[in-house]
């Protein structure tokens, strides 16, 4: 729920029949699934936008399903203009797809991190306002400030733990991270399917053939970086 203080900084809606880039902001949260987005498109067409988009200066702050959605049908955007400071964007944004979204504790940490690094918000203030502890926010800093980019969008996607990311940052250099990384991802997501038996199984070779792959990396590595 969006607090009273941050509501009161909200103009009137009015329709938008132009195209919004989105906000640094806006692009900080996991965006949902297409078939989210078409269900969305379907309840616009049906029913009318029911929640407003927002735009802080003159880029879309919140509402970027909702744009490509309205855009889907032909609908104009139902915006309102946020007036306040960076600082106050920075709590709209945060409390806005925080009750929306599910989010895991690892993409809040690196959600908060990111959050961080673009306001002068402190760790412990951070770290309140995401529901994640400071130990767990200064491990997300360190893989986005050292991890490559694939690395950090599987902890965004939510298909890392922060904490396995951070220890991939710090043992093996760029795009390595996202090749042992990957194989813990698909290990994980192996592991909810245990409904669907035979999918399983060839799911498991893949599994092996990442460790393989793992254990022939490391040997790449030992052998061209002696101790």
């Amino acid at each position: 729920m969006i607090p009273h203080y941050l509501d009161d900084l909200l103009g009137d809606p009015v329709s938008a029949h132009k195209w919004y880039e989105p906000h640094s902001l806006a692009l900080i949260f996991p965006r949902p699934p297409n078939v989210e987005l078409f269900e969305l498109a379907r309840s616009i067409e049906q029913d009318g936008q029911l929640e407003t988009a927002t735009v802080f200066e003159d880029f879309l702050l919140d509402g970027v399903s909702r744009q490509k959605a309205s855009n889907l049908v032909g609908a104009p955007l139902l915006i309102r203009e946020f007036q306040g400071s960076q600082e106050d964007a920075v709590r709209f944004v945060t409390a806005a797809n925080l009750n929306r979204r599910h989010l895991s504790p690892s993409q809040r940490a690196l959600i908060a991190a990111d959050l961080m690094m673009r306001s002068s918000l402190n760790r412990d203030q951070v770290a309140q306002q995401l529901g994640i502890s400071t130990r767990t926010l200064s491990r997300a800093r360190r893989v986005l400030t050292h991890g490559a980019d694939h690395l950090v969008k599987l902890v965004r996607d939510g298909q890392l733990k922060v904490s396995v990311a951070e220890r991939y940052t710090q043992k093996y250099p760029g795009r390595l991270q996202f090749c042992h990384a990957s194989s813990v991802a698909i290990g994980e997501a192996v592991a909810e399917l245990s409904d669907h038996e035979r999918t399983l199984q060839k799911l498991r070779r893949i599994v092996r053939l990442m460790q393989e792959l793992d254990s022939h990396v490391d040997q790449i590595i030992d052998r061209a970086c002696p101790a």
